[in-house]
């Protein structure tokens, strides 16, 4: 029995002597191709592992230009916001500057109107006398031989007062019979209670050349500002 077992032990000696032989073939080849995979690896990518690799790189570029264009549209829309507040602006001026125009041309046409409507109200007789309605006062109109009341305002056309009555009892007369000036019978005549005129007298129908010293010099142009209050 001890015979038959010693004759089997080279057999398996040549075994392991195999196996071992095959596990360093396996692992030499385990190298080579470690080694080939390596430099496979090497080929790729022959950056060292610590650099950005290119898609690395590319990514960076690709953030950076994102970021560019995220700037550039935040640019335009800034610009476009401004444009539009001028824009705006500029609509706005126009409407006002309109607006003005068209409140000066109302105030314009207004007092054409009333220069119009003054100018109407402005009697220019033949022997010189100048009417101007002020005010149109209410009831029936003053004739000759009427006695009338009146506040009044004497001036000269430098613009000096030299009468006036404009508190205290009314001037009273009777129209037409000659008691004052003829620019008074005249321009007195047709006027209504409450109404009130302007009267430039010339000369002629005032003092003439004897004036009234030393307030109304000789061939004086006497201004009156009249208001009548009463009528009998």
């Amino acid at each position: 029995m001890a015979d038959a077992t010693l004759s089997r032990l080279p057999k398996r000696r040549k075994l392991t002597d195999h196996l071992e032989d095959e596990k360093d073939r396996i692992e030499s080849l385990m190298e080579t191709l470690a080694d080939t995979v390596r430099q496979m690896q090497q080929r790729v990518d022959p950056l060292p592992s610590t650099q950005p690799t290119p898609s690395t790189k590319d990514g960076g570029a690709k953030d950076q230009d994102w970021e560019q264009m995220k700037l550039d549209d935040k640019k335009k829309l800034d610009e476009k916001k401004k444009l539009d507040e001028k824009k705006k602006l500029d609509e706005k001026k126009k409407l006002d500057d309109k607006k003005k125009l068209d409140e000066k041309k109302k105030l314009d046409d207004k007092k054409k109107l009333g220069d119009q409507s003054a100018a109407s109200k402005i009697r220019r007789l033949p022997n010189g006398l100048v009417v101007e309605d002020r005010k149109v006062g209410q009831g029936v109109a003053a004739k000759s031989k009427d006695t009338v009341g009146l506040r009044y305002v004497g001036k000269l056309v430098n613009g000096k007062k030299f009468d006036s009555n404009v508190s205290g009892p009314p001037f009273r007369f009777t129209l037409g019979n000659g008691s004052v000036i003829r620019g008074w019978d005249i321009g007195v005549a047709g006027m209504k209670v409450g109404g009130s005129r302007r009267l430039t007298i010339p000369p002629a129908l005032a003092y003439r050349q004897r004036g009234v010293p030393p307030d109304i010099p000789p061939n004086a142009t006497l201004i009156f500002d009249i208001t009548l209050v009463e009528l009998k």
